[in-house]
């Protein structure tokens, strides 16, 4: 299960289940909180997780004083 902030009290993005690759996710913040459960059948790898910064843009804002 897959949460958008800090704590499983924050709103949730996504819960998975099984071994298939679940889609990308994006955060509205800096935190993501991640609830991994593992079945009683057998030991498998677990998990992987990527963490990729976005890339912004500058864009350029000019002004006039008066």
């Amino acid at each position: 299960t897959i949460y958008d902030g800090d704590s499983n009290t924050s709103p949730l993005l996504e819960q998975y289940c099984g071994d298939s690759l679940p889609p990308s996710q994006i955060s509205s913040s800096n935190h993501i909180f991640l609830h991994f459960h593992s079945g009683p059948f057998g030991t498998r790898t677990g998990f992987k997780l990527e963490y990729r910064k976005p890339h912004y843009q500058a864009i350029p804002i000019s002004a006039n004083f008066i």
